[in-house]
């Protein structure tokens, strides 16, 4: 999980806060866990001692457990491979051999010193749980390859226990997988019995079970005692249950039970019995029932042998045909009767009609009944046919069961233990369960191997005496035996009572309370069958008991069948059901139950017992009688209608017959309301799973997907609501994987043997248990707190058995089993950290998985039912009607998470600073809420990626990473957002490290120059400097500081620009320093400041930059030229040719005509950077070929010359124009028309033209009017002009001086006084002397010549210059630019007249048109030479009565106001206001009004249609209300629409003033 496992969530939080890094940043959390990684010293270091001091505990506990959990796993695959064999050794007890696999010795031995070995047994007994005890592992633990040992388990006391392998490694215990043991019966060691039953079952007799756990016979010997402590009975048995009978009813004994093979009392266990007098109902009048083949008779007196009183004859009436076969009562009041065709019937003694009503043929195929046997408890009979067996209902033989056995000669039905028993045709007497209640289609013999009763010799009879207790047999050979229903001892009943007689020829037998009737074979009875009953004597054996004779009876009829009429006897008590679930929802609760248990003497299985139960709900406090459920079948009921917060209490009972048991209970209370079902329950029914609610009810939607559910025993899963992602456990791989819904694993932890896991999604929390920890981990991985481990005494540490969490609460609950088999329940909390014990109890079931559901806890039991109780192990209620549960899920609805979060947009790069990487989530989240890990790689291959972590969505790239990189170092970056619940990543690939900064830049220089403004006097400070050394990169720009008076006054970023400038206040000392930087400027992009230059602001040196047309018609600028260098600098253009070049303020201005479309564009850029092209605009109109151009700044113009005429181009119309249309002034003269160079004087409106003829024409632009002042001025008369230029003395404004370089020298004059002065020039400094110098320009005191090698710098003061080479030389024009050589006069001259003065007119034009006439403002007389700004005017047209204006503006004082813009027929006030580029308007002028012209007429009124012909319509109409033109202008269009007539003729006549027009006129 890397940084998240260094960087953990704060315990209890869910957020890292604001700042995780304050006191350690992320390296410092890294070392911190790196720490706790370093292992553990043994024996005693645990993580708590090892992370005390690092600064980050946190961080240094997560490397601990990394490395614990790595050591348990590691010992947990180890474990896995042990093998167990065991052998009982008398004296010694259960010797178990452990054997690893071989190959592991080396491991064995690592782990060996820091470990303890134990032997873990537990008694597989669910009688009587226990739990895991301890055996510790000799000191020599494991030996040789494959490692192995032996420990001896001397306590040992079952047949059949669970062993595994312990190791104990500082607090934390793991364990092998189990295994099952069997111990040789014989050589286990005797145990005192446990007590399952002991219940009076008749007024005289007394049943007593104890457990036997050992599955090889084992023998007990059983005693009886009086109240004197006499011994009255004693006997030696093989079962596990024993019938005291013949006891004294209301007397008390004492019985004992012992194994056999122990001498003394230690292991007898004692039962007090105490008899008491049962209360049983008045016995009706019975009868022994005598049956030939067409009558039955009553034989009340069954002590009359001689019959001296007649039998009493039943009515009785079957169909013609029908002969008795077989008869067996049923109950006192009913017989039933099995007739030679194969027929049963049943006649009902209370009825006055003989008639027997027939419940059905059985499938005999007509084959004579042979014997009837009744099951009165289930209600059923079984007809034995053909050596075969079937068994009808009491009312139809519908349903009824075949067997599969063959060859049943005779059979005898004991109802109350579940029994059928049945001699074959050779005499072999055998044991099988009922039929199945709930299988119609069973068959006998199906489902349970018949058991083989060993008799002495083959029998002839059977029947059951419930008094007595017993399966009386009598044999073939003359005997009776009993066989006990509850011992199955077999014993001779007769024994020394009958002297010199047998039972013999037996043919059918019945036994009432003890005493025998049979009949037998004879041949002195005509039908050959006599009628036998015992008779007792008063004379007794040896042993008490009275003799007895076999009497016959003088019954001279036909014997078919005997059967005794009367009550059956009944047990006297059923037990209560087993267990009692009482299961609830919101609104309902459903109570559900086991069968009682059976006795083991008993048939198994609870399929032949036909039980029905009684059930109530008793809800507390309530005084109304609570609803009772009667008859109910099932082990289900099923009650509505209970309420939240109140408790309830179900009762149920099992009735048996009459016999009813006593009532068995359990508590409950509803769950609190909810909408959806909130548990899943899910059944494996057919290897399919079905998803049931909390009661059982089958689900269909269900939030949980059966192929999500585990698979294996050892696997535990638990859903996440928040992000549908699934956490499963592999016991074996000691793993905890969690899956997203797409299933890739998306998150691991190893921690060892996990068996249970349980989520608390609010809360980010996952706690993971395995046999002897519970550990709270994070969604993300880290662990959060260890809830559980054998931190004392390892011996007497609990298991856990089950592990739960709260979601709402917080709380943690896990259930702990003590070696005594107790269970425990602690609980703990965040609040509450440390678990504390909340409730033991012994009879909590063993489980398989615990939830938390509406604040109770639910479980699945091993045997797979599902079972609910409070949070404190109180009111325990399982489902007994629900099996086969696998697992229990929450019912999650997966809503959307207010945690979930997805990256918005991709990773950027220097989005506000040249380090820094951004990215966006959205939603946003406070900080802190999301970690983000960011790791970053120099390629694919970089072995050590640079890895930090943040908690906002940007990070700075460190500078010492910066520093080992290089600059403009390409990587891939990955960021991982990290929250407590998800983890989401986006990948930047290709991206760019900012570059490093580069040097500082070279030569700093300070120039200040002053420069007149229309306000006066203004200090500029130009700061300028030359590239740095290194760029690192690709040049971007410049950063600048600048001080005034110490104090920070400029910061600025320039860029691409050498030069800074700003204006500052006279006198300001001011100081200036330059960086370089080749990104986008951020503070930390930008390179090292050169060393701050100065300069006092009133101490001139002003920046003079020279610009030239070369030799090949480019632009270029020559740097650094008063360093006389040679570098210079160059536009790249197009095929391109630069005709001429000025500038105003600090724009430069070039005309250049483009090769290939030979058109004009005026180009607009920065003196500062050349490079810079700010504007490019087409030149329109006739100029042609552009000969010279000047600047007028003061009106902010450009003057040309071309085509014989001199041009201005207004400047202030280039504001959002694409093209220009230079304005024509004046046409020249011939003699002036060609030209080449011009200069212009502002303060006069003069042109000063130089002609190709070397002359120079002066042109005065107030008067249109030319002179040529090589005639005028006596010193350029003669003297022809190669090169001249103005010097206007700087901030001074005023007339410029001129200088025009002759071939004879260099001549200074003032234009407007005609006076001249030659200029001392050294010309030998000048390569080639005058004649070489073909252009002329001036820098203050410098005198710039342009010559073929580039330029020469002449200093008027000094007398000496200096040459700067220059490529493409000869420079056709040079320019010195300067903003102090561009001085403004005051800006009275420019203030235009308040509003108020302005004169103009407006009038309607066309009909939403209008024409404006502004009168031009005057210009004062002092200043009425200048050339003047441009003055534009503003037009408002303001609807009346409304503040809707609308705003025209133009440079002509006539303004033409086109159709459309505005309304028509709408009164407008309007006003006029003035601006120039010095003065802003102030007010408006006086209103005016104007009314535009008409607009569409409004529709014609009253139209009306009379019929004047058949084929004539006369239509007429009123005029409009607003006809908005004059009437005799109206047209109207007129539409006829007819059905029969496509295209109807119209004509109209106009109308006015009451007459019709003539017919020709228009209409």
């Amino acid at each position: 999980m890397g940084n998240v496992t260094a960087v953990p969530l704060p315990r209890g939080e869910l957020s890292w806060g604001n700042d995780p890094f304050l006191k350690c940043n992320y390296s410092c959390h890294v070392a911190a866990c790196q720490t706790g990684c370093a292992g553990l010293r043994p024996p005693t270091e645990d993580c708590d001692q090892r992370c005390s001091t690092t600064g980050a505990d946190d961080s240094c506990r997560q490397g601990c457990h990394a490395v614990l959990d790595s050591i348990l796993r590691r010992i947990q695959v180890v474990l896995n491979t042990v093998q167990a064999a065991s052998t009982f050794v008398q004296g010694q007890g259960l010797r178990v051999d452990w054997t690893f696999e071989q190959g592991f010795s080396p491991v064995i031995g690592q782990i060996a010193p820091n470990v303890s070995w134990y032997t873990q047994h537990r008694s597989l007994r669910r009688s009587s749980p226990s739990g895991w005890r301890w055996t510790a592992v000799g000191a020599q633990g494991f030996r040789g390859d494959p490692p192995r040992t032996t420990v001896f388990l001397p306590d040992v006391d079952d047949e059949e226990i669970e062993i595994r392998l312990a190791v104990s490694f500082k607090s934390h215990v793991l364990a092998s997988s189990s295994s099952t043991q069997k111990i040789d019966a014989a050589a286990s060691p005797p145990q005192k019995p446990v007590i399952s039953a002991s219940l009076q079952i008749r007024d005289d007799q007394y049943l007593i079970c104890w457990d036997e756990f050992l599955k090889v016979k084992r023998s007990y010997r059983i005693a009886l005692f009086d109240a004197e402590d006499e011994e009255v009975y004693s006997d030696t048995v093989e079962s596990v249950c024993h019938a005291f009978r013949h006891l004294i009813p209301g007397a008390s004994y004492r019985a004992t039970i012992t194994d056999s093979r122990v001498k003394d009392s230690t292991a007898t266990q004692s039962v007090h019995v105490e008899l008491q007098k049962l209360d049983t109902a008045e016995k009706k009048s019975e009868s022994l029932l005598l049956a030939n083949s067409t009558h039955i008779f009553f034989l009340d007196s069954v002590d009359d042998y001689l019959l001296g009183t007649d039998p009493v004859e039943l009515p009785l009436r079957l169909p013609e045909n029908e002969k008795i076969a077989a008869i067996a009562a049923a109950a006192v009041n009913q017989i039933f009767i099995g007739t030679s065709q194969g027929k049963i019937f049943r006649r009902e003694l209370g009825s006055d009609d003989p008639l027997a009503e027939e419940i059905g043929a059985p499938s005999t195929d007509g084959a004579p009944i042979k014997q009837l046997a009744v099951d009165f408890m289930q209600e059923k009979v079984y007809a034995l046919f053909n050596d075969q067996v079937i068994r009808c209902d009491f009312l139809t033989c519908a349903n009824e069961t075949a067997s599969s056995i063959k060859g049943v000669a005779q059979l005898a039905i004991d109802s109350w233990n579940g029994y059928i028993y049945y001699l074959n045709t050779q005499g072999l007497l055998f044991a099988q369960p009922l039929f199945p209640l709930t299988d119609q289609l069973a068959q006998l013999g199906d489902t349970h191997t018949p058991e083989a009763i060993v008799l002495p010799s083959p029998a002839a009879a059977i029947t059951v005496d419930y008094v007595v207790g017993q399966l009386v047999i009598i044999l073939q050979n003359g005997s009776a035996y009993g066989y006990d229903l509850v011992d199955h001892s077999l014993k001779n009943m007769r024994e020394s009572r009958l002297s010199k007689q047998s039972y013999a020829d037996v043919v059918r037998l019945v036994a009432k309370n003890g005493r025998l009737f049979y009949s037998s074979k004879c041949t002195s009875h005509p039908s050959g069958v006599c009628l036998y009953g015992e008779e007792q004597k008063p004379d007794t054996n040896a042993k008490g008991e009275h003799l007895l004779n076999l009497n016959p009876y003088l019954y001279s009829g036909e014997l078919v069948d005997l059967s005794w009429l009367g009550d059956f006897e009944r047990p006297v008590t059923v037990p209560q059901p087993a267990s009692v679930g009482l299961i609830t929802s919101a609104t309902s609760a459903k109570v559900t139950w086991e069968n009682p248990k059976l006795y083991p003497f008993q048939a198994p299985s609870d399929t032949w017992r036909r039980l029905q139960y009684e059930c109530d709900l008793t809800a507390e406090g309530a005084e109304e009688t609570p609803e009772h459920f009667l008859n109910i079948t099932g082990n289900e009921q099923l009650i509505s209608a209970i309420s939240f917060g109140v408790g309830y209490r179900a009762n149920v009972r099992v009735c048996w017959r009459s016999v009813c048991s006593p009532y068995a209970n359990s508590s409950s209370a509803a769950f609190a309301p909810y909408q959806e079902n909130p548990v899943i329950t899910y059944a494996k029914v057919n290897d399919k799973f079905e998803a049931l609610g909390v009661l059982g009810e089958k689900l269909t939607s269900v939030s949980v997907k059966p192929e999500q559910l585990p698979t294996k025993a050892d696997e535990s899963v638990v859903f996440d609501s928040f992000t549908g992602n699934i956490y499963r456990s592999n016991g074996s791989e000691s793993t905890v994987e969690w899956v997203n819904d797409s299933g890739e694993v998306i998150g691991r932890i190893n921690s060892a043997g996990v068996r249970w896991l349980s989520l608390m999604p609010n809360r980010a929390i996952l706690l993971a248990a395995s046999r002897y920890s519970v550990v709270a981990y994070r969604l993300l991985g880290t662990i959060e707190q260890q809830f559980y481990t054998c931190e004392s005494n390892v011996t007497e540490c609990a298991q856990v058995v089950g592990m739960a969490t709260d979601d709402a609460s917080g709380e943690v609950f896990f259930l702990l089993e003590d070696s005594k088999g107790a269970i425990q329940l602690f609980t703990a909390s965040q609040d509450v950290q440390q678990p504390y014990l909340v409730a033991t109890v012994t009879n909590f079931p063993r489980i398989t998985q615990l939830l938390v559901v509406k604040e109770k806890l639910m479980f699945v039991t091993e045997d797979g039912k599902v079972g609910f109780c409070d949070k404190a192990l109180g009111n325990i209620n399982i489902n007994y009607a629900t099996t086969n549960i696998v697992q229990i899920a929450l019912n999650l609805t997966y809503t959307a998470n207010e945690q979930s979060f997805e990256f918005d947009g991709p990773i950027a790069m220097g989005s506000s600073q040249r380090h820094e990487v951004k990215w966006y989530v959205k939603p946003q989240f406070i900080r802190g809420k999301i970690l983000y890990k960011i790791t970053m790689h120099r390629g694919p291959s970089d072995p050590n990626p640079f890895v930090d972590a943040a908690i906002s969505h940007q990070y700075f790239i460190p500078s010492e990473l910066l520093d080992e990189w290089d600059s403009k170092q390409k990587f891939d970056v990955v960021i991982d957002a990290i929250t407590p619940w998800a983890r989401k990543s986006v990948n930047g690939t290709g991206l760019f490290a900012p570059s490093k900064p580069p040097t500082a830049p070279l030569h700093p220089k300070l120039f200040v120059t002053q420069q007149m403004t229309p306000d006066g006097q203004r200090a500029f400070v130009q700061f300028a400097w030359q590239e740095p050394k290194e760029w690192n990169g690709q040049p971007f720009g410049y950063s600048v500081k600048c001080m005034e008076d110490e104090v920070l006054s400029q910061l600025e970023n320039v860029t691409r620009v050498k030069m800074y400038s700003f204006a500052v206040k006279p006198g300001a000392q001011v100081s200036c320093q330059v960086a370089a930087t080749n990104e986008p400027f951020e503070f930390d992009t930008i390179g090292v400041y050169t060393t701050a230059v100065k300069a006092d602001s009133n101490n001139l040196n002003p920046l003079i930059k020279l610009f030239a047309i070369d030799a090949t018609d480019n632009l270029v600028e020559v740097e650094n030229w008063l360093n006389a260098t040679t570098k210079r600098r160059k536009r790249r253009q197009a095929p391109s040719v630069t005709q001429a070049v000025d500038f105003i303020d600090d724009k430069l201005f070039a005309i250049r005509k483009e090769s290939a479309s030979q058109q004009l564009f005026l180009l607009q850029m920065s003196t500062v950077d050349v490079d810079s092209l700010l504007l490019k605009v087409s030149i329109k109109g006739d100029v042609g070929q552009v000969l010279g151009m000047a600047s007028d700044w003061l009106a902010n113009r450009l003057l040309v010359v071309g085509n014989g005429n001199i041009y201005r181009i207004d400047l202030d119309d280039l504001k959002s124009a694409s093209l220009v249309m230079p304005r024509k002034l004046l046409a020249l003269s011939s003699s002036a028309r060609d030209a080449k160079d011009l200069l212009f004087d502002p303060f006069t409106n003069t042109a000063y033209i130089l002609t190709t003829s070397n002359a120079l024409i002066a042109v005065d632009l107030h008067t249109s009017t030319e002179e040529n002042l090589s005639v005028t001025i006596d010193c350029l008369k003669e003297k022809p002009l190669k090169a001249i230029a103005a010097e206007f003395i700087w901030n001074s404004p005023k007339s410029p001086f001129i200088y025009a370089l002759s071939s004879t020298g260099l001549i200074h004059f003032n234009p407007t006084a005609k006076e001249c002065t030659d200029v001392e020039v050294d010309w030998s400094q000048i390569t080639g002397g005058i004649d070489a110098v073909s252009s002329l320009s001036l820098a203050d005191k410098d005198l710039i010549f342009g010559t073929p090698t580039g330029v020469t710098l002449y200093n008027s003061t000094s007398q000496k210059s200096s040459d700067v080479p220059a490529k493409n030389a000869p420079f056709k024009s040079i320019l010195a630019v300067s903003q102090a050589s561009q001085p403004y006069p005051d800006r009275s001259c420019f203030e235009l007249p308040p509003g108020g003065d302005i004169d103009f007119s407006v009038k309607n034009r066309g009909r939403s048109g209008a024409i404006v006439t502004v009168t031009p403002p005057t210009t004062a007389a002092a200043c009425q030479d200048l050339s003047l700004p441009q003055t534009e005017y503003e037009v408002l047209f303001k609807r009346r009565d409304s503040e809707k204006t609308k705003h025209v503006t133009s440079f002509e004082n006539t303004i033409q106001i086109n159709e459309d813009v505005l309304d028509l027929d709408t009164d407008y006030e309007v006003a006029v206001t003035w601006r120039n580029r010095f003065s802003q308007p102030k007010d408006l002028s006086r209103t005016k009004p104007l009314t535009t012209g008409f607009g569409y007429p409004s529709a014609p009124k009253s139209a009306q249609a009379y019929s004047l012909s058949p084929d004539t319509i006369l239509v007429f109409w009123s005029l409009p209300d607003r006809p908005n033109a004059p009437l005799d202008e109206l047209r109207y269009r007129i539409t006829v629409q007819s059905s029969t007539q496509a295209a109807a003729a119209a004509g109209g006549i106009a109308y006015a003033d009451g007459k019709f027009a003539a017919a020709s006129s228009p209409n």
